[in-house]
């Protein structure tokens, strides 16, 4: 089962495609960014958009993983995250994908064994289960 997971952000939004095997296994399949670039905020979200969907199209996946948001302190920052997660919702729900959403510390726990592991933990686990391809690319 091809699944995609997706860093929502409306500066930077990350992605990565797996493949599931039915022996449990996970084989890295591709990862990139997508970067909407500077202006106004309709502007940056319909170029979001224009990414992300060329993302789903071209990887075809089965299902998506979401990263929810934090609660951070920042109301503006937080609005911003919400757009951008609204936008690539609407296009995983245009393909009728089913998605899952994850919080970062289950995230982290899933993959590190403990939910506050930093970013250097987490991809130190990713290259030790995908190889050093996904993390280079990431």
């Amino acid at each position: 089962m091809r699944v995609l997971g997706v860093d929502p952000g409306l500066r930077v939004t990350g992605w990565g495609l797996v493949d599931l095997e039915a022996s449990g296994s996970c084989v890295f399949l591709d990862c990139g960014v997508v970067r909407p670039g500077a202006g106004a905020a309709a502007s940056r979200l319909h170029r979001l958009r224009d990414g992300f969907l060329e993302i789903v199209e071209r990887s075809r996946p089965a299902q998506a993983a979401v990263e929810l948001p934090f609660h951070g302190n920042n109301a503006r920052a937080a609005l911003r995250l919400a757009q951008a997660r609204g936008v690539l919702l609407e296009v995983l729900g245009a393909y009728g994908l089913p998605v899952a959403e994850y919080t970062p510390a289950v995230v982290k726990h899933a993959v590190t064994g403990t939910g506050s592991a930093d970013k250097e933990q987490v991809r130190a686990m990713v290259a030790r289960w995908l190889g050093a391809a996904a993390v280079a690319r990431a």
